[in-house]
Parts: structure tokens; C-alpha cells; sequence
């Protein structure tokens, strides 16, 4: 299993991963209708990047889905915030695994908010 040993490469993976899930999209590929749902395949590519997927512990990644829902409720313009919200299910998907502490998580979704422009001006 090949796991990033940088924040930029674990950058790098997410944004790579978003543009292959966009790009599928935009082509008709997807099974999601629109980019506000993207974050719904995040652990998918995340669990196929660290060749998981179909696995148990593939499946567990998908957990993080919830939490993201969750955040919804209380923020109505958080769905909007598709590529932020895409990159936080990718990162945190693999803390539902075990192979990322929650701790390195919220310091790499930091680097990423520091780093890297996630949300669109309205």
C-alpha cells in the first residue's frame, strides 16, 4: 500500500483524484448528476489509491460520508463548497481505514486551506 509521505503529495493525490471524478462526470461517466455530489465518490478513488476497494476496510471509508451530511444540516451553503468538500471526504476517508490519525488529517486539510484555493467566489 502506497500512502503519501508529504502534504503536497497527499495534495497532489486529492486534486488528481477530484479532476479524474469531474472529468468522469462532465462526461457522462459518473453515476452522480452533479459536481455539489462529488464528495459522495471521494472514498472511492481514495480506497482505489491505496488498493482497498471492495474490502472491508475500503468500505469503511465511506463513513465519512456522513459526516460531511451532517455538516449540511447546519450549513446550508456548505453543499456548495464542492471541491473543499471533496478533498475533506478524500482526506478523511482514510482515518475511517486506518491508515491516517484524525490528528494528520485536520493538519493536512489545514496545509490544503493554506496552500490551495478550495472554495469559489460567489
Amino acid at each position: 500500500m502506497n500512502i503519501p509521505k508529504t502534504k503536497i503529495k497527499w495534495a497532489e493525490e486529492a486534486f488528481d483524484a477530484f479532476n479524474q471524478a469531474y472529468t468522469e462526470l462532465a462526461d457522462g461517466k459518473s453515476p452522480l448528476n452533479t459536481k455539489y455530489e462529488l464528495f459522495r465518490i471521494a472514498p472511492v478513488f481514495a480506497s482505489i489509491n491505496r488498493e482497498i476497494n471492495g474490502t472491508d476496510r475500503g468500505m469503511s471509508m465511506l463513513s465519512v460520508i456522513e459526516e460531511i451530511e451532517r455538516d449540511f444540516e447546519v450549513d446550508i451553503e456548505a453543499e456548495e463548497r464542492y471541491l473543499f468538500n471533496f478533498v475533506y471526504v478524500y482526506i478523511h476517508s482514510h482515518t475511517y481505514a486506518d491508515l491516517l490519525d484524525g490528528m494528520e488529517a485536520d493538519r493536512m486539510m489545514d496545509y490544503i486551506n493554506d496552500n490551495y484555493e478550495l472554495f469559489e467566489d460567489v
